[in-house]
C-alpha cells in the first residue's frame, strides 16, 4: 500500500458485516446472543440521570480511569479513556508521526490500521502474524534504522485469533527495547490471554525494556471487554508524557469529550462481579461455539490455530460458501481470497442452521 494512497483508493467495506438475505450471518455480534448473559437490571442502576447531562473530561472521567488503572496494575494518570479501540490507534498515530512515516502492522490487518494509515498519509509495512514472532523478529532485524517508524502488536491477534508465546513476547520486546520505533500494543483481546486470565494488557512486558517507557502505548476496548460493543469505550495507556498528552490534545479537538453515562456505567461494570460471571459464561460459550465450529475441518476447511474469543479464521473456505455460509473475506484483512473470518457471537437462528448444515452436509 503505497503512502499517498488516498483514503477512497482502498476496497470498499461500509457492507461488509450485513446479512445477506437467504444466507447464514456468521459476520458480526448479535446483541440477541450478547444480551443473554448480561441481564440489564445489572446494568440499569448504574446509569445515573445527571450523567446523561453533561461531557467528561477529555481524558475521561477519575472514576473511569481509575478503575482502568486498578485492573492494569498502573495509575489513573498513564489513562487515557478514547471513543473506542480504533479512535485510540489514530489519536496516537495522529499525535507521534509526520505525515508520510511507515507503520510495520502484522497480515492479516485489521482493517482499521489501512484506513486510518490512509488518512494520515502513512505507509504501510506487513509482517505474517505468527505465534513464535519469528517474522516480526526477521524483519526487525532486517529493517534499516529510518526505514519503520511504529510497530504495531496485536496479541491476541484480530482476525486470526493466535496470541504470541510467552518466549516470542520476551524476545519482541527485548529487540523493540533496544530500538527508537513506536510500539503500539493493540490489545483489544489481551483479557482472552493466557487462558483467559485477568490480563487487559501486555504494556508492562513491553514497558520495562524502554528508559521511562518512552514511544509505548497499549490500546484497550473496554467495550470487548465488558462484552458490550455499543459502549464504544476504549483506553490508551503510556507512561510516555509527551505521548500522553499528545493524544489528549488530539482528543480535545476531534471529538471534544466522551460520553460521560457510558463512562460511569463502564466504571461500575468492571467492579461487578455479576457482570464479571456473566463474561465467563460466555467465553464458555464461545469456547463451546468454537468446537462445534471445528466440524468444518471435516468439509476440507483449514482452521488457523487461534485461541479463545469471538472469532474463528480459516481457509480453504469454499465449501462453507457453497452451505451459503458468510464471514468476511480475507482480502478486507490484507489475506487471501479463499479466507474468511467468522463470528461464534452469531444469533442463535443463524448458529443453529449453521451446525444443522455441518452435520447434514456430506463429508
Amino acid at each position: 500500500m503505497s503512502g499517498t494512497a488516498p483514503p477512497g483508493s482502498l476496497p470498499a467495506t461500509g457492507a461488509v458485516l450485513e446479512g445477506l438475505e437467504g444466507r447464514i450471518n456468521l459476520r458480526s455480534l448479535a446483541p440477541s446472543f450478547l444480551a443473554q448473559f448480561f441481564p440489564l437490571d445489572i446494568a440499569r442502576p448504574h446509569l445515573r440521570a445527571e450523567a446523561l447531562f453533561g461531557y467528561s473530561p477529555t481524558e475521561g472521567t477519575p472514576a473511569l480511569r481509575a478503575r482502568i488503572a486498578e485492573a492494569v496494575q498502573g495509575y489513573p494518570d498513564e489513562i487515557v479513556v478514547t471513543d473506542g479501540a480504533s479512535q485510540a490507534i489514530f489519536l496516537i498515530l495522529l499525535a507521534t508521526l509526520a505525515p508520510g512515516a511507515t507503520i510495520l502492522v502484522p497480515r492479516p490487518a485489521f482493517p482499521a490500521y489501512l484506513r486510518i494509515a490512509a488518512y494520515r498519509n502513512c505507509s504501510i509495512r506487513f509482517y505474517e502474524w505468527r505465534a513464535d514472532g519469528a517474522a516480526l523478529l526477521e524483519r526487525l532485524c532486517a529493517a534499516d534504522s529510518g526505514e519503520i517508524d511504529a510497530v504495531i502488536l496485536n496479541s491476541p491477534h484480530n482476525p486470526t485469533g493466535i496470541a504470541l508465546d510467552g518466549a516470542a513476547r520476551e524476545a519482541v520486546a527485548a529487540m523493540l527495547g533496544r530500538m527508537r520505533q513506536r510500539v503500539i500494543l493493540d490489545d483489544t483481546y489481551g483479557w482472552l490471554d493466557d487462558g483467559g486470565a485477568e490480563q487487559i494488557t501486555h504494556f508492562h512486558r513491553f514497558a520495562a525494556e524502554r528508559p521511562r517507557a518512552a514511544g509505548v502505548a497499549a490500546v484497550g476496548s473496554l467495550g470487548k471487554l465488558l462484552c458490550l460493543p455499543g459502549l464504544r469505550l476504549g483506553f490508551v495507556m503510556t507512561r510516555d508524557p509527551v505521548l500522553r498528552d499528545g493524544i489528549i490534545e488530539a482528543k480535545r479537538h476531534l471529538v471534544q469529550a466522551s460520553c460521560s453515562a457510558s463512562e460511569h456505567l463502564a466504571a461500575e461494570l468492571l467492579a461487578s462481579a455479576a457482570w464479571l460471571e456473566g463474561r465467563h459464561r460466555l467465553v464458555a460459550a464461545l469456547d463451546q461455539r468454537r468446537r462445534e465450529f471445528g466440524q468444518v475441518t471435516r468439509h476440507g476447511v483449514r482452521l488457523a490455530a487461534g485461541g479463545r474469543g469471538f472469532y474463528a479464521y480459516a481457509g480453504a473456505v469454499a465449501p462453507l460458501r457453497a452451505l451459503g455460509v458468510d464471514g468476511i473475506d480475507g482480502p478486507v484483512f490484507e489475506g487471501a481470497a479463499d479466507e474468511a473470518r467468522y463470528c461464534l457471537a452469531a444469533s442463535t437462528a443463524d448458529w443453529s442452521r449453521f451446525t444443522a448444515m455441518l452435520r447434514d452436509a456430506p463429508d
